[in-house]
């Protein structure tokens, strides 16, 4: 999917699918000062192999986003209509998302993926209502259904 990107493209899919330079720095066993000069047009190009972790990621996203919305319009269609409203849990930090799931993923990934998937339930008039983990009304306190148990 690279093409004829440059540096500034290669930091918004960065930023896009939630990620953080560290993490990619890790994947592809770089050091993080290279993933800067990608973003920074330092005289460095962009290695072939970051372009492909970020395109993976990107699509994995389309599809995370994409199985998530289809499975709630699957259930909403199942209970006789559309929800009232949406709950998502918003993450405040990696150590939050760690305590509340045995799933292993980048909180910043997480996220990125809740809010488009909140977009597009808006974009088809559904309403959203984000609650922190701990809230009362966080599927974790009373076991409620909500759209980050699909991921």
């Amino acid at each position: 999917m690279h093409g004829p990107y440059d540096f500034a493209d290669f930091r918004v899919l960065r930023e896009r699918v939630g990620v953080s330079k560290a993490w990619i720095a890790k994947q592809l066993d770089i050091r993080e000062r290279s993933v800067n000069a990608f973003e920074n047009d330092y005289g460095r190009t962009i290695f072939p192999d970051a372009w492909d972790l970020l395109d993976l990621l990107a699509e994995q996203q389309r599809q995370t986003v994409r199985n998530a919305v289809d499975q709630i319009e699957r259930e909403a269609g199942e209970h006789g209509g559309d929800p009232q409203e949406v709950v998502l849990t918003y993450y405040r930090s990696q150590d939050e998302f760690n305590q509340f799931n045995e799933v292993s993923a980048p909180v910043g990934m997480v996220m990125a993926n809740t809010r488009l998937i909140a977009i597009r339930l808006e974009d088809n008039l559904y309403n959203v209502q984000w609650v922190y983990p701990d809230d009362e009304n966080s599927f974790h306190a009373d076991e409620r259904h909500t759209v980050n148990q699909i991921f």
